[in-house]
């Protein structure tokens, strides 16, 4: 059985389990200014403290045709949720993507900090490293980190992250080693429905300077 598969079969166990505490769909579609568009579903759910999720990508098998998608890979979320006090919260994590050309492993480290002063504010932070191998053996790691911040009130969401990436010998942007993006998402929660919208700043490819803007529109379902 291929690294894959095992996933796979481990990804369908775990929502498999009747001992689970809450659940949640996700659709989200994403636009993109220069590179077209993509399409992403998601089941996440916990068993206490433990977190997990799966998700299958498709994009149009030409680029912009709509009546036709293609598979665009998956990817399985792991992580445990360790609450120090009432401020404080530490998620450790490993996601795992798998495309068709090559598997990506993620481990990362997440600190939240709810702030005492500010109802609904919290600030966050994360590490994550990735390490991509892909079918022909080659091997290539980034670095990420993520800042930024979440403000609730009442029924609306509001957040902001910005991302910077250092990768190990290739290029990602402009011809270089580093790149960054910027994501604004703005959420409501209408019972156990919550629609929400992202805008980003990113990247249109790695040897060129041009940035487009990344939009998002997505709703959840949380049972």
């Amino acid at each position: 059985m291929t690294a894959k598969n095992l996933l796979l079969c481990g990804c369908v166990a775990l929502f498999t389990c009747s001992t689970v505490s809450a659940a949640s769909f996700n659709v989200r579609q994403e636009f993109r200014a220069e590179s077209g568009e993509s399409t992403r579903v998601k089941i996440g759910s916990s068993i206490g403290n433990f977190n997990y999720s799966g998700e299958l990508k498709f994009k149009p098998v030409d680029g912009s045709d709509r009546k036709s998608s293609q598979n665009n890979g998956w990817e399985l979320g792991l992580d445990y949720r360790f609450k120090i006090n009432d401020n404080w919260t530490i998620v450790p994590g490993m996601p795992i993507e798998a495309r068709e050309k090559g598997m990506t492993y993620k481990p990362q480290i997440r600190v939240n900090y709810a702030v005492d002063s500010i109802q609904g504010l919290t600030i966050t932070a994360r590490y994550r490293h990735d390490f991509y191998r892909n079918n022909s053996d080659v091997d290539k790691q980034r670095h990420r980190l993520t800042t930024g911040f979440g403000y609730t009130t009442h029924d609306w969401k509001f957040g902001f992250e910005a991302d910077l990436y250092k990768a190990v010998d290739y290029n990602i942007y402009d011809n270089g080693d580093t790149n960054y993006e910027l994501n604004l998402t703005v959420a409501r929660k209408i019972g156990q429905w919550t629609p929400y919208v992202e805008f980003g700043d990113i990247n249109v490819s790695n040897d060129s300077p041009d940035r487009e803007l990344r939009t998002r529109i997505g709703l959840t379902y949380s049972y």
